[in-house]
């Protein structure tokens, strides 16, 4: 069963759209286990949640492909500073 979390409004703003060129080269989106498994999707595309409270769901999920940590968080991403 997939665990429902509210996302505080502090968190919905930090989490910031993944331009196409990141979620391929460093998030790996659809490589199973290879890929972060922060990345979520919102209504406008992809998005980190590494360094929010959705993080701790997340890191509770053992059940989930997407199992690597590959990067800071949007803090690696300069554009989205």
């Amino acid at each position: 069963m997939i665990e429902a979390v509210d996302v505080p409004n502090e968190d919905a703003n930090r989490m910031k759209t993944i331009p196409r060129e990141h979620l391929n080269e460093v998030c790996r989106v659809g490589q199973r286990a290879a890929c972060c498994k922060y990345v979520v999707c919102g209504a406008d595309g992809f998005k980190c949640a590494k360094n929010t409270h959705l993080a701790a769901a997340i890191n509770r999920r053992v059940n989930m492909s997407a199992k690597s940590d590959n990067c800071n968080g949007s803090t690696d991403i300069p554009w989205l500073q």
